[in-house]
């Protein structure tokens, strides 16, 4: 927490400099004002995320208009901000118009469209449409491996979610498999110590119980079976 502290002090004092040296309504001014938006909702602060990403938002269309790629990342940005209030009708709106801007600036398969595809995903997993969430996901994964190679830290993220999609349908051996290998991949490029890391270690072991006391429980009804005959 203590380096988000900094970084916040960091970016707000560049922030107020970007502000005097350009103005309040130029494109650095935006990006001043986005990047402080990601990082109050890192803190959990979403209020002001917001109010920071939403100012942003305003800058960029005021500029370019609603069909340009930086819109579309503050379209993003309020959708991941949305979903972490659980306000997922607004947050799926936002993803689409990223989603849909993005498609008709890079194709209909990149890296970028591939981020909404997973965030989209992610909302209807949170809403329990999972047939819907399954869609989007395995979607993103798919074009996230063809763009960024298999074992990319963002492939890592999809297949971990797809992971956490699988255990909530029961199907432990599939969560398992998907959340085993975003562990492998987040070792691998974000190192052993990263909070991402830290929570696939938690999601696998969390797994690998779970899957023993499903055996147990199999043999343990197994073996009264054959008792009672």
């Amino acid at each position: 927490m203590h380096e988000l502290d900094k970084a916040l002090e960091y970016y707000n004092k560049l922030l107020s400099i970007k502000i005097n040296t350009f103005g309040e309504n130029h494109i650095n001014s935006a990006i001043g004002y986005a990047n402080l938006g990601k990082l109050y909702a890192t803190q959990g602060k979403l209020d002001k995320a917001y109010e920071y990403n939403h100012k942003a938002l305003t800058i960029c269309i005021d500029k370019f208009g609603q069909s340009h790629t930086l819109v579309a990342e503050c379209y993003k940005n309020q959708g991941v901000i949305f979903a972490a209030k659980y306000d997922l009708d607004k947050a799926l709106s936002y993803h689409e118009k990223s989603l849909i801007i993005r498609q008709n600036i890079t194709g209909e398969k990149s890296p970028s469209v591939a981020e909404s595809y997973h965030y989209i995903g992610e909302v209807h997993k949170l809403n329990g449409d999972k047939q819907k969430a399954r869609e989007f996901l395995l979607g993103a994964l798919k074009m996230r491996q063809k763009t960024l190679g298999d074992n990319h830290h963002k492939v890592g993220d999809t297949l971990h979610t797809v992971g956490e999609l699988y255990e909530s349908e029961g199907k432990l051996v599939d969560a398992f498999t998907n959340c085993r290998q975003a562990l492998n991949i987040r070792r691998q490029c974000l190192g052993a110590d990263h909070a991402k890391t830290r929570e696939s270690m938690d999601t696998v072991e969390r797994l690998r119980q779970g899957k023993q006391r499903k055996y147990v429980s199999s043999v343990s009804k197994a073996s009264a079976v054959c008792s009672i005959m």
